[in-house]
């Protein structure tokens, strides 16, 4: 990543802390980059060499104006004008990730994502938060994620770890030990 693209985004992550926003400029990033990848035209638009700097401005504005912070929208017009908006979403993984090293090295906080099937309660969330905080001796913050794939169970995400408690997983557990089984009596 060049000197440029760590700029900006430091001065978003310094902005964003002081002014208290953290967690609203990661919901603005999201939704900037869900709306990109399902609107390949209007990023297309915003990259391209024939439109004019000002136009690229004044269609983001009118476009994102009543959705987002004044702090985004002028994050959003700095990548415009350094032509940078085609990596916005490369900013916001070094956004996240850097929140994310924050959190945790100087607030002791880590943050993981719950996959489940269906909606957890909010007891089986404080209770997972509470067991995984323990266990990492940290305070842990979970996203909840719905993965009707996973049957049943659950799916805790913190860092590079993942604990799979699900009825999917334990389910392939048991057919691989029933055909290692067969395989042990066959010899």
């Amino acid at each position: 990543m060049n000197n440029t693209y760590e700029v900006h985004v430091w001065q978003l992550i310094v902005n964003a802390y002081e002014s208290k926003s953290v967690d609203q400029v990661r919901t603005e990033l999201k939704a900037i980059i869900d709306l990109l990848r399902l609107n390949q035209e209007f990023l297309n638009l915003m990259v391209s060499p024939t439109v004019v700097v000002e136009h690229k401005k004044t269609i983001v504005k009118e476009v994102f104006g009543d959705e987002f912070s004044k702090l985004f929208m002028d994050f959003l017009m700095l990548l415009i004008e350094n032509h940078l908006f085609d990596r916005i979403e490369v900013l916001a993984e070094v956004y996240e990730k850097t929140i994310a090293h924050y959190l945790e090295d100087l607030a002791g906080v880590i943050e993981g994502e719950v996959y489940s099937a269906v909606a957890l309660t909010k007891e089986q969330l404080e209770q997972l938060t509470m067991v995984f905080s323990k266990k990492l001796d940290k305070q842990v913050h979970f996203t909840s994620v719905i993965d009707k794939s996973l049957l049943g169970g659950y799916k805790v995400k913190i860092s590079d770890h993942v604990y799979d408690h699900t009825v999917k997983t334990h389910l392939k557990q048991l057919k691989q030990s029933f055909k290692d089984g067969y395989e042990e009596e066959a010899r």
